[in-house]
């Protein structure tokens, strides 16, 4: 029988790997929302496009910046995992 916790070993990296994946993108969508949401309250500008093109332009920075990063992160974790396979057949 595979070693006791496999699965939490399994959920645990996919986890981190997740946190990882997302953490540039959704911190700087976080941050950037809430400085456009404080600059419309103080200047009284409710357009949607002036929320959405800043957040868009981050976004597609973000990717062009950490885009290499976050592939990468993704290919070791299913890589890894997939080398696993033969270990968890073999002790099954």
């Amino acid at each position: 029988m595979i070693h006791d916790g496999w699965m939490l070993e399994a959920l645990t990296q996919a986890a981190k790997t997740g946190l990882l994946m997302g953490a540039p993108l959704f911190g700087v969508l976080l941050f950037s929302g809430i400085f456009i949401g404080l600059f419309q309250v103080a200047s009284q500008l409710n357009d949607m496009s002036v929320s959405f093109v800043p957040k868009f332009l981050l976004f597609v920075l973000v990717v062009v910046l950490f885009g290499g990063s976050i592939v990468g992160w993704y290919i070791h974790f299913f890589v890894h995992w997939y080398e696993e396979i033969p270990h968890w057949i073999r002790f099954h």
